[in-house]
């Protein structure tokens, strides 16, 4: 590929080629114009830095700059939500619970109480996953390391427990 050896053409080809199917891949995870363009520029930029790691045996160049934007577009997601946890701890950090209103308090006791009743009603291989993918933030690759299964498994757990917690959550409300 003339792109790992640094060929400024090659690049340039390689952009005006992909970047319409890094938009439809990137764009409707993301809400705003700015955060796509971002999203797009760090895969151009893997791109450029990383072409010499494609290897054509395991798919095709596509199908691994695909692979690129949904990871980046990810690892955008992951970090805007730690960046507003961030800003509401540190937000609240200075709130009394005396300065809140007392709906907003009981609602949130409410929430929580409900969502640990759906939680418990998970097998425990679901809950455990759950746990890790959103409660701690892995992501499904570490969450399949750290439970010693396969990613396919994680996956599946991770998924059929957001349905049980979907399910539990409805039949509550």
């Amino acid at each position: 590929m003339a792109v790992a050896d640094g060929d400024h053409k090659a690049f340039t080809d390689l952009y005006v080629a992909v970047l319409p199917v890094l938009l439809a891949v990137i764009r409707p995870r993301l809400s705003s114009r700015a955060d796509v363009e971002d999203v797009a520029q760090d895969v151009m930029t893997e791109l450029w830095t990383k072409a010499g790691d494609f290897r054509p045996d395991r798919g095709s160049a596509l199908a691994w700059i695909v692979t690129i934007a949904r990871r980046r577009t990810t690892d955008h997601l992951r970090r805007a939500a730690a960046l507003r946890r961030h800003d509401l701890y540190a937000a609240g950090a200075h709130v009394t619970s005396s300065d809140r209103p007392v709906e907003d308090t009981v609602q949130e006791r409410l929430d929580r109480g409900a969502i640990g009743r759906a939680l418990a009603g998970l097998t425990d291989l679901q809950r455990e996953a759950v746990q890790l993918a959103f409660y701690t933030g892995h992501t499904h690759e570490r969450t399949a390391h750290l439970l010693g299964v396969p990613l396919g498994t994680a996956k599946s757990r991770i998924r059929s427990g957001l349905a049980g917690l979907r399910a539990e959550l409805e039949d509550g409300a």
